[in-house]
């Protein structure tokens, strides 16, 4: 039924070294060309480009990756729900043993067929995937080096932020995947497959996405319920066939990323994909100028869930920006985005307001630990005059409340992480208890499938039983035909022959009679003549003469 449905290829461009020089102009091109129809587009960099000098086997083959996980997908029918449990840290060795073991043969097999594959087998035997860990596989200095990307959005956070400004590196196989999302504050990535087998996108348009909410509040209700941006868990997987039927409205599209590749997705696009195999890529976030008045501003729903969500405020954005780069104030987009600012959004400005007392508070409590716990500095102000000196009773106050507030911080750290260490337990033991209860509904749909097999294979084996023996009865039935067939012309032949002998006897017998009617009319004539004896033998043939000589006795 989903055969006969189809998703539009996105489109790939092949730009020079010198169209790439520029990465904020070269992406706000491609923006206006595709970000609405597609929402992504792949680049294929051109052949003179090296990211990298060294290989991509023995040079990275002890790089750890530390928190690799299993996903476990539980649903039926190409709606699933990605269960993740967390694994053992391993070298990218060891990886790649693993991964080779569960690889299919997809040589020679088209994009369509390998996609068919996945959604096939999606649900069975669950891959590894060495996700979200910080490292770069860059050269310093490289063209597009995502490590240093100059958009707006490095020129508005205060801080390097792992995974957004930061990139992440991915290491994949067969069949691992990522669910439908967004990007953090529906910011646009760049995606850059290093090494090995291709990766798949499927994508839809920012203009698009209220469609695909729509149609996974349908699939994932009761998840919804929970969360009102249950998307951003990264768990909700829909084959996008199904999502095409649902909605054929719905702008979808579809692309096979290869190594030296790069896939940009355009912002507030939701995408999802999969490995066709062990692989290494490489993403980061990015940011174009429309992207704080169309999406930063409207990016407010943001999921609770998950206590290390990124979070970024927006008049503090703003003031980054005026402040370390003053050029940009007065462009009209960071002006557009100012006004708007000032319009809706005080509650946000109170908010910052709010985070600057408190950093400046802290501030405070460090300058003064530092002051109290350097004897040098101490004795540095007890010397100075005595409307700058601190009196040794003071001192020791101050200390003392140091001691208190470092006792409560110090205690509140304590809390904190073993409240989250109890909450990751809980979370683990919640994932095994599900994927328990996943892993037996599976054993028991592999005993029916056993069962299924099993028959299968006897009927096959009954039907190959027949089929043998049908074969041996045909083959006796010809040979008993060929042999009547053979006797028949045997008789035919054996009557003919008879025929004819008996033909040639009566046209023997005739001749006789003839010769003897002939021969004695010939007797009668000499005998009527009166010949000598040696007339008649001079008359006939020898053979007549004897025979006239036996007919006259």
């Amino acid at each position: 039924m989903l055969d006969s449905i189809e998703i539009q290829e996105a489109p790939s461009v092949y730009p020079t070294l010198e169209d790439m020089s520029d990465f904020q102009k070269y992406t706000q091109q491609l923006e206006k060309l595709y970000s609405k129809d597609f929402g992504m587009v792949k680049v294929v960099a051109p052949k003179d480009y090296c990211p990298r000098k060294q290989d991509y086997t023995t040079s990275i083959e002890h790089l750890q990756i530390p928190s690799p996980i299993e996903q476990n997908l539980h649903g039926k029918g190409g709606i699933y729900e990605c269960l993740h449990l967390i694994k053992k840290s391993l070298q990218i060795k060891e990886f790649v043993k693993r991964s080779a073991k569960i690889q299919p043969n997809i040589e020679g097999k088209t994009s369509l067929e390998v996609e068919k594959l996945f959604w096939k087998n999606a649900s069975f035997s669950p891959p590894i995937y060495g996700a979200d860990f910080q490292k770069s596989l860059f050269d310093q200095g490289c063209i597009w080096n995502l490590c240093e990307l100059d958009t707006i959005l490095k020129k508005g956070v205060s801080q390097a932020l792992s995974g957004v400004t930061e990139p992440y590196l991915y290491v994949g196989q067969w069949k691992s995947l990522f669910a439908w999302h967004k990007e953090d504050y529906d910011l646009g990535a760049i995606n850059y497959l290093h090494y090995g087998q291709p990766k798949f996108w499927y994508c839809v348009s920012s203009d698009n996405g209220h469609l695909l909410e729509k149609c996974a509040k349908l699939y994932f209700q009761e998840s919804f319920t929970k969360c009102s941006e249950f998307l951003r868990h990264k768990t909700g997987i829909i084959n996008p066939y199904i999502i095409k039927k649902k909605f054929p409205e719905i702008k979808i599209s579809k692309i096979q990323h290869n190594p030296r590749e790069f896939i940009i997705i355009f912002n507030g696009a939701y995408h999802h994909g999969f490995n066709f195999g062990y692989n290494i890529a490489e993403s980061v976030n990015f940011a174009t100028n429309s992207w704080l008045t169309e999406h930063f501003l409207k990016a407010n729903k943001q999921c609770l869930c998950n206590k290390g969500v990124v979070r970024m405020n927006h008049m503090e954005f703003y003031d980054n920006i005026v402040k370390n780069h003053p050029e940009l104030k007065n462009q009209p987009f960071i002006k557009k985005f100012h006004e708007l600012l000032i319009q809706g959004g005080f509650d946000k400005q109170k908010d910052y307001l709010q985070k600057l007392l408190e950093e400046k508070q802290s501030e405070q409590i460090e300058e003064q630990q530092q002051q109290n716990t350097n004897e040098t500095i101490i004795n540095q102000h007890h010397h100075t005059s005595d409307e700058n000196s601190l009196s040794d009773s003071t001192i020791k106050k101050n200390e003392k409340e140091i001691k208190i507030i470092s006792k409560k911080i110090d205690k509140k750290r304590v809390n904190a992480k073993k409240n989250q260490n109890k909450e990751k337990k809980q979370q683990n033991l919640k994932n095994n208890l599900l994927l328990k209860a996943k892993t037996k509904k599976d054993q028991d749909i592999d005993l029916k499938q056993k069962d299924v097999e099993k028959y299968e294979i006897e009927l096959n084996q009954e039907n190959k039983i027949i089929l043998k023996k049908n074969q041996k009865t045909e083959i006796q039935l010809t040979k008993k035909i060929k042999k009547q067939e053979n006797k028949h012309k045997n008789n035919q032949k054996i009557k003919k022959q008879k025929k004819k002998e008996k033909k040639d006897e009566d046209i023997r017998n005739k001749s006789e009679e003839s010769l003897q009617m002939s021969f004695m009319e010939k007797s009668n004539d000499i005998m009527s003549e009166d010949l000598t004896d040696n007339q008649i033998q001079e008359y006939l043939p020898k053979n007549d003469y004897n025979m006239f000589q036996t007919f006259q006795r």
